[in-house]
């Protein structure tokens, strides 16, 4: 039996489902109903799958298969016109998968493994959201705590303001998501695992209008188009995050400073590894001075910015790096030397709280 599927769907749904197997699994699940394919990819324990459901005609017996999802994305990203599935069955399961697209051939073994089967429980609520605004706030929370940081391991969704928070212990990242609307109560004790979070926001990045987020006791789910992507929670409850906020009243310095320019200095000035600290200083209100000492010598380069308080302060260069990635002109303000710094970009919500790193 042979059907018919649009390539670039295809080469997406591949490139989705290898990203989300693991190396333990390495398997990509294909079910076909007649007028449709599924291709789902998912992680050992089942933590996460990625489902892309697209049109396929052709057949019309239903099947399911499972293949090597590295040789499928390959077959598929190369491929340079529609692509014909054939499969060949040994009893009442597939043997093999044959994959053309008029010039080039792949035969693929079908293990015979299942997809595994999750329990989802009742649904606890339900999000929607304008698909940029969730993809840029999954985007910003990237500093998570190791796994055996139990509480911090993923990101969590505060309800209260509305926003996703992340923290690996010294930098929190805060993205407040402005058009999102509640249904239900969101389950306090669950974190969002970083992988789902990450393959959500590549998904959500393309799309444009409304998508839903659903929860339950054990899943989170997010639908955009027609791919799906549902990811098991973690257990774990974060940490009250508000009371690291810093009072804005309580704010003597201020550095304000291009991202793309903060980018290119960082570039140049790289600190050792004993301290892997940037220091940011002022040379007059319109000039921010960014140095570091390494391997014997001292890197310095201008900004042109602004500057309030005579500020000096040191950052770890790798935090320096990831804020200098913001949509925006930066602002960072703090009350004094070793105390929490509050970034904020220009025209978006969202923002980080990084600790500073002592100055000898």
């Amino acid at each position: 039996m042979t059907i018919d599927v649009d390539r670039t769907t295809l080469a997406h749904a591949a490139a989705d489902a290898k990203r989300a197997s693991s190396s333990q699994t390495d398997w990509a699940h294909l079910a076909y109903t007649p007028g449709s394919l599924s291709v789902s990819g998912w992680d050992w324990d089942g933590a996460i799958t990625t489902s892309t459901t697209m049109e396929a005609s052709g057949g019309d017996s239903p099947w399911t298969a499972t293949v090597d999802p590295s040789a499928l994305d390959r077959f598929a990203a190369a491929a340079d016109r529609r692509v014909c599935i054939e499969v060949e069955r040994k009893g009442d399961r597939v043997d093999r998968v044959t994959l053309t697209d008029g010039t080039r051939r792949i035969t693929l073994s079908s293990s015979g493994v299942d997809k595994p089967k999750r329990k989802t429980g009742d649904t606890l609520c339900t999000i929607t959201a304008d698909a940029a605004d969730l993809a840029a706030a999954l985007a910003h929370t990237r500093h998570i705590g190791s796994q055996v940081q139990f509480g911090i391991n993923g990101i969590h969704l505060d309800t209260e303001d509305m926003a996703l928070v992340s923290t690996d212990g010294r930098v929190l990242d805060i993205a407040p998501i402005p058009s999102a609307q509640l249904d239900g109560e969101w389950p306090t004790r669950v974190l969002i695992p970083a992988e789902w979070a990450a393959a959500a926001s590549r998904t959500l990045s393309s799309e444009s209008g409304e998508v839903r987020l659903t929860a339950t006791a054990m899943t989170i789910e997010v639908e955009a188009g027609n791919v799906r992507h549902v990811g098991r929670t973690l257990d774990g409850e974060f940490p009250d995050w508000r009371v690291t906020l810093p009072d804005p009243s309580r704010f003597r310095f201020e550095v304000q400073v291009e991202p793309d320019d903060l980018s290119n200095a960082l570039r140049f000035v790289r600190p050792d590894e004993r301290t892997h600290a940037v220091v940011l200083r002022s040379d007059g209100p319109e000039t921010v001075v960014l140095s570091a000492s390494g391997h014997g010598q001292r890197a310095i380069t201008r900004l042109d910015g602004y500057t309030s308080g005579d500020p000096q302060i040191g950052l770890a260069h790798s935090y320096s790096s990831d804020i200098a990635r913001a949509p925006s002109r930066l602002c960072l303000r703090w009350a004094a030397p070793l105390s929490p710094v509050h970034v904020t970009c220009e025209d978006s919500p969202l923002y980080w709280i990084v600790m500073p790193m002592r100055l000898d």
